[in-house]
């Protein structure tokens, strides 16, 4: 994970967290692709985990495959590149932000909205 992407998601998640009173497990980051690049990775005060532990500050990450009919308080959306072409990247950002009930935070540090 870049560094800048990793300063931004710890901001993130302190913020929710800490002064919006999100728990950690009402909070999902969700990729395409690439979820190995964010396990037991520690970004700011929590670790982003797989399978996390609820009690503590880990968060859980997936691929929006996975999480696919699932939905959370929260969802990040990171990494989001398109494997193959526009429309099934099209497709996976509309099941990732579809699994949003409050709040949705899209990072494409990697080109402009």
């Amino acid at each position: 994970m870049k560094n800048y992407l990793k300063n931004t998601l710890g901001r993130i998640l302190h913020r929710l967290v800490v002064h919006e009173g999100f728990a950690t497990k009402d909070i999902v980051i969700l990729t395409t692709t690439r979820k190995q690049s964010l396990q037991n990775q520690i970004v700011g005060q929590f670790r982003i985990k797989a399978d996390p532990n609820l009690s503590s500050n880990e968060i859980l990450c997936n691929t929006i495959h996975h999480f696919k009919g699932l939905e959370s308080r929260v969802v990040i959306l990171v990494e989001t590149e398109s494997p193959n072409n526009i429309k099934n990247s099209n497709n996976l950002l509309y099941v990732g932000a579809s699994r949003a009930r409050h709040h949705l935070i899209v990072l494409r540090p990697d080109r402009p909205f």
